[in-house]
């Protein structure tokens, strides 16, 4: 078992994360980490993608494809058991594919702009920011 207080599902890996074998990384985790303490330092957090898989754009390895909800939903197995193993307090999607896998588990859970998206974003990210936070507060601000 791998307990955590929040469990953030990611969409498939971009081609960076891929390569470094990441859920999610670079600026995108240093904002992710930012917003988790911004709301308290102590809270433990894990990261998964929504496919346990890459698709790949044809056969080509340099280039992801856009998931298909079959590949959705042969890897709603592994996120199960991520879920189970994590037992966490809440469970927020980061992108649509996140959303869809975790609405085929019928698993209750809160949504948040990606990390990568408020990254991309610059100073225009910052109202996805702080509503991210908002989102954790409903459930930690009592600790």
């Amino acid at each position: 078992m791998i307990p955590c207080d929040i469990l953030f599902v990611a969409d498939p890996p971009t081609m960076g994360d891929y390569a470094l074998k990441k859920a999610i990384s670079g600026e995108a985790w240093k904002i992710l980490v930012r917003i988790v303490h911004a709301v308290d330092s102590r809270l433990t957090f894990m990261v998964t993608n929504a496919l346990s898989c890459t698709p790949f754009e044809d056969g080509n390895r340099a280039e992801l494809a856009t998931p298909k909800k079959e590949y959705l939903r042969n890897c709603t197995v592994h996120l199960n058991k991520v879920i189970e193993q994590s037992d966490p307090i809440v469970i927020i999607a980061m992108g649509k594919h996140a959303q869809t896998s975790l609405k085929l588990l019928h698993v209750e859970h809160e949504v948040i702009v990606s990390p990568l998206s408020i990254a991309k974003q610059g100073e225009h990210g910052r109202a996805d920011f702080v509503r991210a936070t908002h989102v954790l507060r409903k459930y930690f601000d009592e600790r």
